[in-house]
């Protein structure tokens, strides 16, 4: 049954001879038709082609965009009684089921027959780190679009082909390296007690390639602290340069895809071999902390009971292999910080340590004189002694516009303190104003790499956004949809791309074996977890004893297997839903 038709608009002199349009079946497939004028000014239609199959009952929402001459046409499909979606398919002379690709999903959750509301982590079902709320659960859709569905209010993170790699369990921190080539960017992951590269070329459907041949970074160690700076090279023109910090040495050099995967035809003498600087400890040094921000390097070095925080420099001669500038005096702690890390407000750069009095430190950056005590901010809140520990500070950011600031705080303990900021030449005032809990699960926070107003915080396997439009400050959850999943991702790790060849909001992410990147919608909206039947739900049931849901469903077939022929008949059944998988 043809359920809607749509008629992309073309160039003027294309269309006045070609008349082309989409047609679009109820089951979901597309079809393209292609009309040409004769002659004798008649209407001739030259081929009829299946063109893609959309995953959803489509009705009369359905609409076509031309985006132009080699590019891809955008479908926009409201869905029937099951999620629609907006999709991209292209269109080539005699196209045969290209297979249209799925840009964002459109939600449809009608009709509901019956829903719950249930608190999984109360009742001891939820995964692990999971923060407690209630989740609202329904019947949706009919047919081989039937579900049970999760309704959820967040920031869709629509996520590209997840790749399968070996050797990413326990995945502590990740690192975005810049490729010297301008062909994609590397991924350097932190583990317990080793590194690993990986690199992705650019564009959408970017390919993952693995580096474990190259030998240029240290990989047999755990990774404190890497990222780009964009440093003074030959001529004196501005090269992105790669860093990386473990325990017992500094690295710069410029990475390269070419240095993992030359060229077909390039010779051995052609691979590039770019300049690589490195600074190893000596006399007793280790460095158990670190952080990088534009030019600067900031140290944790242990010295036997010694421990002392260092600002310096990296300022890369010609004419010498020394590259590490130190800055001012040492700042002795009387033991080891649980968190360094160095923030800015405006035109101000800043230092920040958590220490084990579950305080914070806070010192002013000078270029000539180093590191300057500004203030000691207590991360505490009438805490008892059984619970000091889970004040301690993990990470922090400064969110900041023209009019307020924003000192965020993640605590051992899963709560985000929020400072309001007053920020004088001479003092800083911190007032506490509020504080989000998340759990029994550390928190980790990200300042997003394009705007100085907006974080992200990963809390056991979910991630959130705050950010702060017209100085208002608010909380969302990322909702990601994989293609194809019915279960949510378990989130290890998170970094956001800092390269214009693969848009302004995606994160790169890490489950327990696999890496993807996710296109991060701007706005919230109702998301959907579908948890498929593919037969209509009629009543739901929670039944606590087992954390599971009990559906009715009814199928309706008929005699022959398309079932639209024939006396149809009707069967209701029961199914157990596990609502974690």
């Amino acid at each position: 049954l043809v359920a809607a038709w749509a008629r992309p608009y073309r160039h003027p002199k294309y269309s006045g001879f070609h008349d082309d349009m989409y047609l679009a079946m109820e089951n979901g497939d597309i079809y393209y038709m292609e009309v040409e004028e004769t002659q004798s000014n008649n209407a001739l239609v030259q081929a009829t082609s299946k063109a893609s199959f959309l995953k959803c009952s489509i009705g009369t929402a359905f609409a076509v965009l031309d985006n132009g001459l080699g590019n891809d046409d955008r479908i926009v499909a409201g869905g029937e009684m099951s999620s629609g979606g907006i999709y991209l398919l292209n269109i080539s002379a005699y196209a045969v089921d290209a297979g249209a690709k799925q840009e964002e999903s459109v939600t449809n959750w009608a009709p509901v027959l019956d829903f719950e509301l249930v608190n999984l982590s109360a009742r001891g079902q939820g995964n692990e780190g999971i923060a407690e709320r209630d989740r609202v659960y329904a019947c949706t859709g009919r047919g081989d679009h039937g579900a049970i569905t999760e309704l959820r209010y967040g920031i869709q993170a629509t996520a590209r082909r997840p790749e399968p790699v070996d050797g990413l369990q326990g995945v502590r921190q990740l690192f975005i390296l810049p490729d010297t080539s301008g062909g994609g960017y590397f991924v350097l992951s932190s583990l317990a007690d080793q590194s690993f590269l990986c690199y992705r070329s650019s564009g959408r459907d970017g390919e993952w390639l693995s580096c474990e041949g190259i030998d240029l970074l240290e990989l047999d160690e755990t990774t404190l602290a890497a990222g780009s700076m964009e440093l003074p090279s030959r001529n004196d023109l501005s090269t992105l340069w790669s860093v990386q910090i473990t325990q017992n040495a500094i690295t710069i050099l410029q990475l390269s895809k070419d240095n993992i995967k030359p060229e077909v035809g390039m010779e051995a003498s052609e691979i590039p071999h770019n300049r690589r600087l490195q600074r190893r400890c000596d006399g007793g040094d280790t460095i158990i902390s670190a952080a990088i921000h534009g030019r600067f390097v900031l140290l944790t070095l242990r010295n036997g009971s010694d421990v002392n925080v260092v600002l310096a420099s990296i300022e890369v001669k010609q004419d010498s292999d020394e590259f590490l500038v130190p800055i001012g005096t040492p700042v002795a702690l009387t033991d080891d910080p649980t968190f360094i890390g160095i923030i800015e407000l405006r035109d101000r750069v800043m230092v920040v340590v958590g220490t084990r009095r579950a305080t914070l430190l806070i010192f002013q950056c000078d270029d000539s004189q180093g590191l300057r005590f500004i203030k000691e901010q207590t991360m505490s809140d009438h805490a008892t002694e059984s619970q000091h520990d889970l004040n301690f500070c993990e990470s922090a950011v400064m969110l900041y516009t023209d009019s307020a600031a924003k000192l965020l705080c993640g605590l051992r303990g899963g709560t985000v303190v929020v400072f309001n900021l007053i920020a004088p030449e001479l003092d800083l005032k911190l007032v506490r104003s509020q504080d989000i809990r998340f759990g029994p699960i550390p928190v980790q926070l990200y300042l997003d790499v394009h705007r100085k107003d907006l974080a992200f915080a990963l809390a056991g396997p979910e991630v959130y956004r705050f950010d702060m439009p017209c100085d208002i400050f608010r909380a969302a959850q990322l909702v990601f949809v994989v293609q194809d999943k019915d279960i949510d991702p378990t989130i290890q790790s998170i970094v956001q791309v800092n390269s214009p060849i693969d848009g302004n909001n995606t994160l790169v992410c890490v489950t327990n074996d696999q890496i993807f990147c996710a296109d991060v919608g701007e706005n919230c909206k109702i998301c959907a977890r579908r948890l498929k039947l593919y037969e209509t739900p009629r009543r739901l049931l929670f039944y606590e004893p087992l954390g599971m849901f009990i559906v009715a469903c009814v199928k309706t077939v008929g005699r022959d297997s398309t079932g639209l022929d024939g006396d149809r008949k009707s069967f209701c059944s029961l199914k157990i839903i596990d609502p974690k998988t």
